[in-house]
């Protein structure tokens, strides 16, 4: 057995700054309001990244007892909550707009091989204008008439997408709408399933597409 004691110290408790807004019901003004100026630390983690900010948390408790922040905080849930119950209605009101959308999308049965031709068509004329673009002017669209079937496969579903259905009017209507990220996967799933439904040999060129999509905007979420 050890025979050590242990010493206590006069340390006071820090807490983050992300903890006092967490757990105490602070928020930006209420900290800036309420609380003495913080103590910054390096971060342990990140030596580069802006210095910690760490509060006293007898501090935090005290000023949680005081009349000042109970009338802060009452009015900051009330805020969030209102802020909350308008979120939820726009998500609804953009829901409803994408069933709306979901339901009018049709994408007329024409044989394949005519999509095919116009969508190489279009598709060749793409790499033409990028080639232009970046100064590629020795680029000759004949050197890639025949193209592999992968891309022939990727074309055609874009050729769908874009000039058989009101896809771009689609997304114009979701642009800057709270939940706009949902709206997009289901939009997209949708006019997959239904490509895939009359044109089967195109499912793996809507597979991958649907993947690097939501791959995207998964990704895009994390930074």
């Amino acid at each position: 057995m050890s025979n050590k004691k242990q010493i206590k110290t006069d340390e006071p408790e820090l807490i983050t700054k992300s903890t006092v807004k967490s757990e105490y019901g602070f928020n930006e003004k209420m900290i800036d309001t309420l609380l003495p100026e913080p103590i910054l630390k390096t971060n342990p983690r990140y030596h580069s990244a802006a210095p910690m900010q760490l509060f006293n948390k007898e501090d935090v408790l005290k000023a949680m007892e005081t009349d000042e922040y109970k009338d802060m905080h009452a009015k900051h849930l009330k805020r969030s909550k209102t802020a909350t119950e308008v979120a939820e209605r726009k998500r609804q009101e953009i829901q409803a707009a994408v069933n709306e959308i979901i339901d009018s999308i049709t994408i007329p049965n024409i044989p394949l091989d005519d999509i095919y031709e116009e969508a190489c068509e279009c598709g060749l004329a793409h790499m033409e204008e990028k080639a232009f673009n970046r100064g590629d002017f020795d680029f000759n669209i004949y050197d890639y008439s025949n193209v592999d079937d992968k891309t022939r496969d990727r074309w055609a579903v874009n050729f769908i997408r874009h000039e058989l259905t009101d896809y771009d009017y689609y997304l114009h209507k979701l642009e800057g709408k709270i939940g706009k990220e949902d709206a997009y996967i289901q939009l997209n799933q949708t006019i997959f399933d239904k490509i895939v439904s009359l044109y089967p040999t195109l499912k793996t060129a809507c597979e991958d597409q649907r993947n690097r999509m939501f791959t995207r905007i998964a990704n895009s979420h994390l930074r």
